[in-house]
Parts: structure tokens; sequence; C-alpha cells
């Protein structure tokens, strides 16, 4: 995507935080899943991929970049739209993303929410357990498909025969490179 742009900022949003480089990986799956098709000696079964529809992608607010990427990309990838509903702690950095979004992908690919975004077909969150308890609530009331990545924490564990000058710069950098909001944040 930032391959094709020269605005500065979204140059910055591919190398700052990853957010190009996630919805490039996706890119390549565009078109590669068709179905699946088994042999069942008198039955033939097969199995088709279809697109949910419009997609809400409720993203937290610290890394942007990378959240945007990892929810919206895919869901583009499988044939989706999306409705990007950043959390009210968002920095601005978000919107100046989904200007430079929409100014790449066609018309209401990818939006800000005007209303609900409950009235969507599937559901991607990242975020704290209470907020994911109600989303669940309400959405879990159909047949909606939804995600929910709640924060969690990644152990690191450090064996005796290692070389703890060597490690422990890499293990502080792990545990506090996000101000220790990531959930890919080491404990």
């Amino acid at each position: 995507m930032s391959n094709q742009h020269t605005d500065p900022e979204l140059t910055l949003w591919a190398v700052g935080d990853g957010g190009s480089a996630e919805a490039q990986r996706y890119t390549r799956i565009v078109n590669k899943h068709p179905g699946e098709h088994y042999d069942q000696g008198a039955l033939y079964v097969s199995v088709h991929y279809e697109p949910h529809g419009v997609c809400a992608a409720i993203v937290p607010f610290h890394g942007p970049q990378v959240h945007t990427g990892c929810k919206v990309a895919p869901a583009i990838a499988a044939g989706n739209t999306t409705v990007l509903k950043p959390s009210e702690q968002a920095p601005l950095t978000l919107m100046r993303i989904m200007d430079l979004v929409s100014e790449i992908l066609p018309k209401n690919v990818c939006r800000s929410p005007s209303s609900n975004i409950l009235g969507q077909n599937g559901f991607s969150f990242t975020g704290s357990l209470p907020v994911s308890t109600k989303i669940a609530g309400v959405v879990g009331k159909s047949t909606k498909s939804i995600i929910l990545k709640l924060g969690d924490k990644n152990v690191l564990v450090i064996f005796d025969a290692i070389d703890l000058d060597r490690v422990l710069p890499v293990a502080i950098e792990g545990a506090f490179f996000d101000n220790c909001y990531a959930c890919t944040d080491t404990s």
C-alpha cells in the first residue's frame, strides 16, 4: 500500500508501527481460498467461503497502526468491507490513517462508524475483558462472527545457561517497549 503512495505520513505508518506490513501480508491471500472439496465415496462435499459483508473492527488506543492493519486488511482480503471504531482515547493518528486509507481504497470499503456498529455482520475487538463481555453479550445472541483479542501477557523464561548481559536488554525492551500496553509485552 505505502509503496504506491508518496505521502510521508503513510510511509511513517508503514515503517513506524508495522501497519502497512500487516496489510501487505494479507494481500497475498486475496482469491487464494476458493474453497475445499472432499470426495467421501458416494458423497462429494464442497465447502465455499463467502464474505460476511460489513465487519466492525474495534481497535484499542495504543498501536493504532498495527491494530488497523491487523483488523482491516484480513477483512478486506476476504471480500468484506469494514467499519473501523477507535477507542475514545485513540490518538488522532488513527483518524489520519483513515484519511490515507480512504484515498487508496474504493469508497466505503473502510470507513469510520456513523451509527451503532452492532448492526454489522462480523466483529473483531481488541481490548479489555469488561468491554468484550458487553460486546459478546449483545453479539452472542445472534449468529454473527466475533473475534475477541483480550489483554494478556507473555511470560519470558530465561534459563540458567543464558548470558544475562546479552538477554536483559532485550527482556527489558520486550516488557516496556509499548509502555506495558501491548499484549505482546513480556512479563
